[in-house]
């Protein structure tokens, strides 16, 4: 099993730790009203999102994490949006940028059980359809 790269708040794999346990806390970010753990079943990332993906809140990070997490060529990244509570354009714009980037390296990036609010602001900016959606974990892991 590959060992995390340089996200912050990995100490143990920068150390050459072995990450025995399938699923692994790799970072946790706290913004303002934002916070992320990014873990991984086997090849597949999963990023827990938890908070509003809005402008000056969270959205910035998300870009961040996944640029990240393709630069160490994780190409299968999940994420959950079960906590997230709202979703503005700023969010939506880099949740599409992120899809953009993991297209442009031939990277799958999918979703994971996003909240009514948030699949309904999605669909009415026609991005819902962009995304695979899952509303079960194992099933999206499965999926890749």
């Amino acid at each position: 099993m590959r060992s995390p790269g340089k996200l912050p708040g990995n100490e143990a794999a920068a150390a050459g730790e072995d990450a025995s346990p399938p699923i692994r806390a790799r970072a946790v970010y706290h913004l303002r009203r934002m916070k992320v753990d990014v873990r991984h079943f086997g090849d597949v990332i999963v990023v827990d999102l938890n908070g509003r993906l809005v402008a000056g809140d969270g959205a910035d990070i998300l870009g961040e994490i996944i640029v990240a997490l393709l630069e160490e060529r994780w190409m299968k990244i999940l994420l959950n949006f079960e906590k997230v509570t709202t979703i503005d354009s700023t969010g939506a714009g880099e949740l599409v940028e992120s899809l953009k980037n993991a297209r442009a390296a031939e990277a799958s990036l999918k979703l994971l059980r996003p909240r009514e609010r948030v699949a309904k602001s999605l669909q009415i900016g026609q991005l819902l359809p962009l995304f695979e959606v899952f509303t079960d974990e194992a099933e999206a892991v499965k999926s890749f």
